[in-house]
């Protein structure tokens, strides 16, 4: 989705689990946003797919009440589950997003196309839900590229509106920048999250207007990094 930056789970039988009975007030869904991305590793020409999924949500008994996100595809008799610890929580324009860039088959194979449930639970048990269809196509072309250097990110290829997304080496989603405004030192990113210190993860996306994907190329891997 274009807004994750300002933005596996096992394969799981769906079923009534997920469903509990609604005894309080129900969380809220706004708005849904979803993207197929399809992902590259710097040094090969391998393609995966990985969905993107992300809500604008609320709940009346406050928003720190939220508590699970199921993406559900009954189809396939698969779903994801993402908790409030490792979902991503984003503001774009004044709106709170939650979701994950990382929906992924357990063995790599393409995600399910058709219709997924998005089923958010609170932490009293309640429950809302909403639905978005997945298409072809799964093609696309012209995937970015980044070099690191010296702490400094540089971007290159053929790119629209660019985005450098930035991992801990636990693979934990840190925050992202704009990727077109020239080369990105890394050093005052990392004083700002001192969580990077150890090392860091950097996966670059664009979005590929003609095949309605998004590209994203990486993880770049930063090694060892010394405290600035």
């Amino acid at each position: 989705m274009r807004t994750a930056a300002r933005f596996l789970l096992p394969a799981l039988l769906t079923g009534a689990l997920l469903l509990c009975g609604c005894t309080g007030k129900p969380p809220e869904i706004s708005r849904v946003a979803y993207q197929l991305l399809l992902t590259q590793p710097p040094e090969s020409s391998a393609v995966t797919e990985k969905l993107s999924v992300f809500l604008v949500a609320d709940d009346p008994d406050g928003f720190e009440d939220l508590a699970t996100l199921y993406v559900i595809h009954d189809g396939a008799e698969l779903y994801w589950k993402i908790g409030s610890a490792d979902w991503t929580k984003t503001t774009f324009e004044a709106e709170t997003w939650i979701g994950s860039n990382g929906i992924a088959t357990a063995d790599g194979s393409p995600m399910p196309r058709g219709e997924y449930r998005v089923l958010l639970q609170d932490n009293n048990g309640d429950t809302v839900e909403n639905v978005f269809s997945l298409e072809e196509p799964a093609t696309g072309a012209g995937f970015p590229k980044a070099t690191l250097a010296d702490g400094v990110v540089s971007c290159s290829g053929l790119m629209e509106s660019p985005e450098l997304w930035i991992y801990d080496l636990g693979d934990r989603f840190v925050t992202a920048f704009a990727a077109d405004q020239g080369p990105l030192a890394m050093a005052p990113i990392v004083q700002q999250n001192p969580g990077l210190k150890q090392g860091y993860r950097l996966r670059l996306y664009t979005w590929d207007r003609e095949n309605g994907v998004g590209l994203v190329k990486g993880p770049y891997e930063s090694g060892s990094l010394k405290a600035p």
